[in-house]
Protein backbone atom coordinates (compact mmCIF):
# COMPACT_ATOMS: atom_id res chain seq x y z
CA UNK A 1 0.00 0.00 0.00
CA UNK A 2 1.24 3.40 -0.90
CA UNK A 3 1.06 6.28 1.84
CA UNK A 4 0.63 9.75 0.24
CA UNK A 5 1.13 13.14 2.12
CA UNK A 6 -1.52 15.90 1.08
CA UNK A 7 0.10 19.01 2.52
CA UNK A 8 -2.41 21.83 2.78
CA UNK A 9 -0.07 24.53 3.17
CA UNK A 10 -0.97 27.62 0.88
CA UNK A 11 -4.70 25.73 0.19
CA UNK A 12 -6.38 26.17 3.00
CA UNK A 13 -7.30 29.61 2.95
CA UNK A 14 -8.88 30.03 -0.40
CA UNK A 15 -11.85 27.96 -1.99
CA UNK A 16 -9.65 27.75 -5.23
CA UNK A 17 -6.78 26.31 -3.18
CA UNK A 18 -9.10 23.66 -1.17
CA UNK A 19 -11.58 23.01 -4.12
CA UNK A 20 -7.72 21.74 -6.64
CA UNK A 21 -7.11 19.81 -3.57
CA UNK A 22 -10.28 17.77 -3.44
CA UNK A 23 -10.22 17.17 -6.94
CA UNK A 24 -6.50 15.51 -6.99
CA UNK A 25 -7.23 13.31 -3.61
CA UNK A 26 -10.97 12.80 -5.57
CA UNK A 27 -8.96 11.53 -8.24
CA UNK A 28 -6.32 9.83 -6.20
CA UNK A 29 -8.79 7.76 -4.51
CA UNK A 30 -10.23 6.85 -8.08
CA UNK A 31 -7.64 5.71 -9.66
CA UNK A 32 -5.52 4.25 -6.91
CA UNK A 33 -8.43 2.92 -3.77
CA UNK A 34 -6.06 1.07 -1.92
CA UNK A 35 -3.54 4.39 -1.21
CA UNK A 36 -3.51 5.76 2.22
CA UNK A 37 -3.83 9.69 2.09
CA UNK A 38 -2.64 11.37 4.52
CA UNK A 39 -3.95 15.27 4.59
CA UNK A 40 -1.10 17.79 6.53
CA UNK A 41 -2.91 20.46 7.82
CA UNK A 42 -0.01 23.47 8.71
CA UNK A 43 -1.21 24.71 12.44
CA UNK A 44 -3.04 28.21 11.81
CA UNK A 45 -2.95 31.25 13.54
CA UNK A 46 -4.74 31.96 15.58
CA UNK A 47 -4.88 28.20 16.72
CA UNK A 48 -8.20 28.86 17.11
CA UNK A 49 -8.89 28.10 13.34
CA UNK A 50 -7.46 24.43 13.67
CA UNK A 51 -9.57 23.91 16.32
CA UNK A 52 -12.82 24.95 14.67
CA UNK A 53 -11.21 22.95 11.88
CA UNK A 54 -10.93 19.68 14.30
CA UNK A 55 -14.43 20.12 15.68
CA UNK A 56 -16.09 20.48 12.08
CA UNK A 57 -14.52 17.10 11.37
CA UNK A 58 -15.92 15.76 14.78
CA UNK A 59 -19.40 16.33 13.64
CA UNK A 60 -18.76 15.38 10.16
CA UNK A 61 -17.21 12.25 10.66
CA UNK A 62 -19.15 11.66 13.31
CA UNK A 63 -22.39 12.04 12.12
CA UNK A 64 -21.31 10.41 8.33
CA UNK A 65 -22.64 13.30 6.38
CA UNK A 66 -20.06 13.59 3.64
CA UNK A 67 -20.53 17.44 2.13
CA UNK A 68 -18.84 17.67 -1.02
CA UNK A 69 -18.51 21.46 -1.27
CA UNK A 70 -15.65 22.79 -0.45
CA UNK A 71 -15.66 26.67 1.05
CA UNK A 72 -13.21 29.15 1.82
CA UNK A 73 -11.22 28.70 5.11
CA UNK A 74 -12.41 25.11 5.58
CA UNK A 75 -10.71 21.52 4.84
CA UNK A 76 -13.49 19.32 5.66
CA UNK A 77 -15.09 17.68 3.01
CA UNK A 78 -10.95 17.29 1.36
CA UNK A 79 -10.48 15.95 4.68
CA UNK A 80 -13.50 13.24 4.56
CA UNK A 81 -12.12 11.72 1.58
CA UNK A 82 -8.04 10.99 3.45
CA UNK A 83 -7.79 8.44 6.23
CA UNK A 84 -5.81 10.68 8.21
CA UNK A 85 -5.55 14.43 9.26
CA UNK A 86 -2.37 15.79 11.15
CA UNK A 87 -1.98 19.29 12.44
CA UNK A 88 1.64 19.89 11.55
CA UNK A 89 3.92 23.41 12.29
CA UNK A 90 3.99 25.47 8.73
CA UNK A 91 7.03 25.66 7.06
CA UNK A 92 8.65 22.96 4.72
CA UNK A 93 10.98 21.87 7.76
CA UNK A 94 7.34 20.41 9.07
CA UNK A 95 6.47 18.68 5.95
CA UNK A 96 9.26 16.57 5.74
CA UNK A 97 9.74 15.69 9.35
CA UNK A 98 6.31 14.64 9.27
CA UNK A 99 6.76 12.82 6.27
CA UNK A 100 9.87 10.86 7.69
CA UNK A 101 7.47 10.18 10.97
CA UNK A 102 4.23 8.91 8.85
CA UNK A 103 6.69 6.75 6.48
CA UNK A 104 4.90 8.17 3.34
CA UNK A 105 6.06 7.21 0.16
CA UNK A 106 5.21 10.47 -1.63
CA UNK A 107 4.29 13.84 -1.01
CA UNK A 108 2.39 16.16 -3.24
CA UNK A 109 3.63 19.29 -4.32
CA UNK A 110 2.02 22.64 -2.01
CA UNK A 111 2.77 26.22 -2.39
Amino acid sequence: MIRIGIPAHGFQDWAGGVDFLFTVVDGLRAAAPGAELHLLVPQARPVRRWKRLKLTLRRMLGDGIRDRRATPLDCSALAALCDAVHSIPPGPDAVAEASARLRLDAVLPSH
